[in-house]
């Protein structure tokens, strides 16, 4: 059973759709990595910078929520992990659960850069991650 469970755990965590990658900074110049969103923000014309910072602002909380939900999931998975008592059924319901959560933020991030691009015409840079734990990581100035 624990084996079953690592390796649902490992596959979690390497499964992330190619449709997350790097973008462009939204007014020429090709692709680039940006460290985080302010320095994004900063180089946008100020017209496009404002309003996207405004979009970023209506949206922060609802990403915020769905990270604190995922990092209480990680949790609850790290707390069963090692229990001999764990029931059966609890890794792989948490595991699904977990997936389900980060499917639910990549659609969020999704809905956010979809939004950028066609009200303020940028395009959001979001670096590749590595699964649930990379999406705790902050993308939006708390």
């Amino acid at each position: 059973m624990h084996t079953f469970a690592i390796l649902l755990l490992l596959l979690l965590s390497l499964s992330l759709p190619a449709d997350i990658v790097a973008g462009g900074h939204g007014h020429g110049g090709g692709h680039r990595q940006y460290r985080d969103v302010e320095e994004w923000l900063s180089e946008l014309p100020p017209a496009q910078g404002e309003r996207a910072r405004a979009i970023l602002d209506e949206e922060r909380p609802a990403i915020l929520e769905l990270r604190e939900r995922i990092h209480a999931k990680m949790e609850e998975l790290d707390s069963l992990s090692y229990n001999a008592n764990t029931p059966s059924d609890a890794l792989p319901r948490l595991g699904w659960e977990l997936q389900s959560l980060r499917d639910e933020l990549r659609a969020r991030y999704r809905h956010v850069r979809e939004r950028l691009y066609e009200e303020a015409g940028v395009i959001f840079p979001h670096q590749r991650g590595r699964g649930c734990r990379s999406m705790i990581k902050p993308a939006f100035p708390q």
